[in-house]
């Protein structure tokens, strides 16, 4: 840039020509300036939507690994026509994430819970294992998401879990008719006669059991986990991150 300066003053050894380069310096300093001031602003709401984002993945991790602890601790039978049917109370976390996070990370947490059951723990259903539980939960976490999403209130809240929890149960049925019958090789007649004494009353009480439980835990569960967010002051504050 000097170069160039020097090249058109020489070129046309006129006093206007150097205030006409004083006024462009004046300008490129100015505009520099303001390059700067620009460019470590977006760099400051960059970095800042970015821990939001960590903060949440952080408690979203929090929460997928206090459902895979809830799938290995609360297992048991509640069919006695069906013992291999186990209740667990593994889409509690998940729940919560979805009332506070939103229905996306809800699914994601799903996803992460089921691929880690169908990996480690329940190896043996394979991907057809890893499927169900994702068609089970994820629909009641979206149906039940998107309901507390549009109506944010308690009684929102109950109408979310209760529609999550019968379009759940109403789901299964064709997914097991399906999946049941047509990869683990179970009678499709057999299937049909399990529907009523065991398959249905499952897939209600299940997640009936784990809405209840919601309920009762949601607000000091999700307390703890924005503890988890919060983020320490010079001053010894705390600045917390609404999600």
């Amino acid at each position: 840039m000097p170069l160039a300066r020097e090249r058109k003053q020489t070129r046309f050894d006129s006093g206007a020509d150097s205030k006409v380069w004083m006024e462009e310096d004046v300008f490129g300093e100015s505009f520099q300036h303001s390059l700067g001031l620009y460019t470590r602003e977006f760099y400051f709401i960059g970095g800042f939507f970015m821990k939001i984002g960590v903060n949440k993945m952080v408690r979203m991790a929090i929460l997928s690994a206090l459902s895979i602890v809830l799938l290995l601790v609360t297992r048991f039978p509640i069919i006695p026509a069906a013992p291999y049917l186990k209740y667990e109370a593994a889409d509690v976390p998940i729940l919560v994430g979805t009332f506070m996070f939103g229905p996306l990370s809800g699914l994601i947490m799903t996803f992460i819970v089921a691929f880690l059951q169908a990996v480690f723990f329940d190896a043996g259903d394979g991907w057809v294992g890893f499927v169900m539980h994702m068609i089970a939960t994820g629909t009641f976490v979206l149906v039940a998401g998107l309901i507390y999403r549009r109506f944010h209130t308690f009684k929102g809240a109950i109408a979310g879990l209760v529609s999550g929890a019968l379009s759940m149960a109403a789901v299964m049925i064709p997914a097991n008719l399906f999946f049941t019958v047509k990869f683990y090789g179970v009678p499709y007649d057999q299937v049909v006669k399990l529907i009523l004494p065991a398959l249905l009353p499952f897939n209600l009480i299940k997640p009936f059991m784990n809405s209840a439980i919601v309920l009762i835990l949601y607000k000091p569960l999700a307390r703890v986990i924005k503890d988890f967010g919060s983020t320490p002051l010079k001053n010894g504050g705390i600045a917390q991150t609404n999600m």
